[in-house]
């Protein structure tokens, strides 16, 4: 029997959520649940939304620490937002508050501190857009023969460079 892939997604928005009834889920017509429902393991790894936090006070259990290693350590959580083994997991990475550039690049390690807290080897890191396009780099660096990562791939969506930040005319004309 053929398992199914195991799937981190790295949204750099968290605009796909929202809170009801105390859960958080995805937007209708959001292919998150779609690709759960189809037995793919998935978590996905937002950035930090204080309206996604629940109105009572944090279980300790669902929040983590981690430190994160660029030219310094920054410490960084990674707060559980889904209850259980629910899938498609929900997970919110809160940084510290950095230059956008660097809190892009803190965002994408903690990807990889969330796939290790897991503990169960990544297929694949699903990325979007530009803020997390580091971790594929950061991944070669930390895969020195870890079980976690030895199969891991990575797949980078960019909708629109356009959008995605301040380039040059010259680098747009193209």
């Amino acid at each position: 029997m053929k398992k199914s892939p195991h799937v981190i997604w790295v949204c750099p928005s968290s605009k796909s959520f929202y809170r009801t009834k105390g859960e958080v889920r995805c937007r209708p017509g959001s292919v998150i649940p779609r690709l759960a429902e189809k037995g793919i393991r998935l978590n996905v790894l937002i950035p930090h939304d204080p309206t996604l936090l629940p109105k009572t006070r944090l279980a300790p259990g669902r929040t983590t620490h981690h430190t994160v290693k660029l030219s310094q350590d920054y410490g960084v959580e990674i707060i559980k937002l889904t209850r259980g083994s629910i899938s498609p997991g929900i997970y919110m990475a809160k940084t510290p508050p950095l230059e956008p550039a660097l809190t892009s690049a803190v965002f994408a390690k903690t990807a990889i501190a969330l796939a290790n807290q897991l503990k169960k080897p990544v297929d694949i890191f699903h990325i979007f857009d530009w803020e997390s396009a580091m971790l594929p780099l950061f991944l070669e660096m930390e895969k020195n023969g870890s079980k976690i990562f030895r199969e891991t791939r990575t797949f980078l969506n960019v909708n629109s460079l356009r959008e995605q930040g301040n380039f040059a005319p010259a680098i747009l004309a193209y």
